[in-house]
């Protein structure tokens, strides 16, 4: 159903004359909003970042922003009304880069984040105990440890081991003898087998071209559709507890899309709204001649049948993904030796499948960490955008590390081509620099620590999670760094006409804070809590209360 925006002059106009709309035949009660919150610190983050007490709500949209006399003399017998008692709210966030999982094969071993390496081995000799020896022992390795050969042989020295995460493979002895990896195994091209300084293998397998010799070999487990949606709602509802109300999923392959539908039939109106990027492999992640690479990615491509920007408010499609190169040493970079880096997909393949893709009408939304990637990246966007230009293309490089060469910064402005930044995982992330050349930003987790609270933090003060300041002149005041985790991301996903900002007409979401944002001390912005997220006037995640909607 069409929903009828009604600007603030309207209904005061009807409140004060206690007429009725003769154009739509509605009468002041029905005209009334359906939630009011006010006596707040509302941050509006339109052009003026204006500051307001209170908002008006009716049918899931904004339809007053005002101080608390104009806003609560429009309320009807039926408007629920929120005091805010002075706490500061903002637009709901919008977290640029997420993943999602599935679901977790049920004989898969599970450790939990921020476990000791002494812990990661008990949990994985007490699951190997219950398993026939020289059967699989494999799972998800968490953040903060990465285990050698030698101590997963240590742990489980009866049962090849495979644990994987983003980019790197801790495998055992057992498993490099199953996979036929020995000290004299070239690296793979796009990837690399980790040794010590005696050029012994380590065990670990860095990047998806390396750790295929070992992960192809485990057995498959596909998720069936009640465990896949239960899974991705259950993801996608802890965020409602960081006040993220918009997420962009970066990278669901073609044949997962089917699960994120299910779950939004089913859950849609209890999660955040979802825009993803569908995920390309169009290099040495999954082929080992290039030729064929191209070949099948354009040929996935061109088989989808829709385009960016198929959906609704709630789901929608994004851009296509396909990573330039890996994480910390396995980023591509110029003029480091010691991190070379690895390439996943060459400047050809990138070109050809780029190209039908932006051709066929996609949005694009490259990985590239390193400047040597971003440099490839912003070159072939640059040769793309030459050969078909295309007027609002608002194509994206996630990442970028590592500040590129001038020249590359110049491309990226001429082009209008937007950042797509985490500011709390890499060290040297820049900012400030994009924003004095009037390069569009944004911002989002990827991975733990998530949350905007911390990567605003971390944007603000440069301190990373070791306790040292870097690259302290890439600073961006709290003002920007907020925009950019909300309207930022929705401009990134073309949806700034509804959502990002607290104006008259766009969805009504918002998060309500615990601390005053923009003037505390911004070394503690990450101890703020989140009191309430709202969707569309709803409640669906309030402080120490369960779910529920109004």
């Amino acid at each position: 159903m069409k929903k009828t925006v009604i600007t603030f002059a309207q209904i005061l106009l009807t409140v004060l004359v206690g007429t009725t709309l003769v154009s739509c035949g509605a009468t002041q009660q029905e005209l009334a909003p359906d939630v009011i919150f006010y006596n707040g610190e509302i941050v509006t983050v339109d052009e003026d970042f204006r500051i307001a007490a209170a908002v008006a709500i009716r049918d899931g949209r904004f339809v007053a922003v005002g101080s608390n006399e104009e806003v609560r003399r429009l309320g009807g017998p039926r408007t629920q009304e929120f005091d805010l008692a002075g706490r500061m709210a903002l637009p709901g966030f919008y977290d640029n880069h997420i993943h999602l999982r599935f679901g977790r094969d049920p004989n898969s071993v599970y450790l939990a984040q921020g476990e000791t390496l002494e812990e990661l081995k008990r949990v994985l000799s007490q699951h190997a105990e219950r398993r026939p020896p020289g059967e699989w022992v494999y799972g998800r390795l968490p953040e903060g440890v990465l285990p050698s050969r030698y101590d997963l042989d240590a742990a489980v020295p009866d049962h090849p081991v495979a644990l994987s995460r983003a980019h790197a493979t801790a495998v055992n002895s057992m498993a490099l003898q199953r996979a036929r990896i020995t000290r004299e195994t070239e690296d793979p091209t796009g990837g690399s087998f980790d040794r010590n300084d005696r050029g012994e293998l380590t065990g670990i397998l860095r990047e998806s071209p390396a750790a295929r010799r070992v992960t192809r070999l485990l057995p498959e487990w596909i998720p069936d559709d009640a465990t896949a949606h239960i899974a991705a709602r259950d993801s996608l509802n802890a965020l409602l507890s960081m006040g993220i109300t918009s997420v962009n999923v970066a990278g669901v392959r073609p044949n997962e899309l089917r699960y994120l539908q299910g779950t939004y039939q089913r859950w849609g109106d209890e999660l955040p709204r979802l825009t993803t990027q569908v995920r390309i492999w169009a290099g040495y992640d999954a082929f080992d001649d290039i030729e064929e690479a191209i070949r099948v990615s354009t040929a996935e491509i061109e088989d989808l049948s829709f385009v960016t920007g198929l959906g609704n408010e709630r789901l929608k499609l994004g851009a296509i993904k396909m990573s330039i190169d890996g994480a910390g040493q396995s980023a591509w970079n110029l003029d480091r030796p010691d991190v070379t880096g690895a390439i996943r997909i060459p400047e050809e393949a990138l070109y050809a499948v780029g190209k039908r893709a932006h051709d066929l009408g996609w949005q694009l939304g490259i990985h590239a960490i390193g400047d040597a990637a971003t440099e490839m990246t912003v070159r072939v966007l640059d040769r793309i955008l030459r050969e078909n230009p295309r007027p609002d293309h608002r194509h994206y490089v996630h990442h970028i590390s590592v500040l590129p060469p001038e020249s590359t910064i110049r491309m990226i402005a001429d082009r209008d081509i937007i950042v797509a930044s985490q500011p709390q995982l890499f060290r040297a992330t820049p900012s400030e620099t994009f924003v004095k050349r009037g390069i569009r930003l944004s911002y989002g987790s990827d991975a733990r620590p998530y949350g905007p609270l911390v990567g605003i933090q971390a944007a603000v003060t440069r301190r990373a999670r070791d306790g040292q300041v870097y690259a302290p002149e890439e600073r961006v005041d709290v003002k920007d760094a907020i925009r950019f985790y909300t309207l930022g991301s929705a401009y990134m996903t073309f949806d700034e006409a509804n959502r990002g900002s607290i104006e008259v007409g766009k969805l009504a979401d918002l998060v309500v804070l615990s601390d005053d944002i923009l003037n505390m001390d911004p070394e503690r912005i990450s101890e703020i809590q989140v009191l309430r997220t709202v969707i569309e006037g709803r409640t669906v995640y309030e402080a120490g209360v369960a779910a529920s909607s109004q």
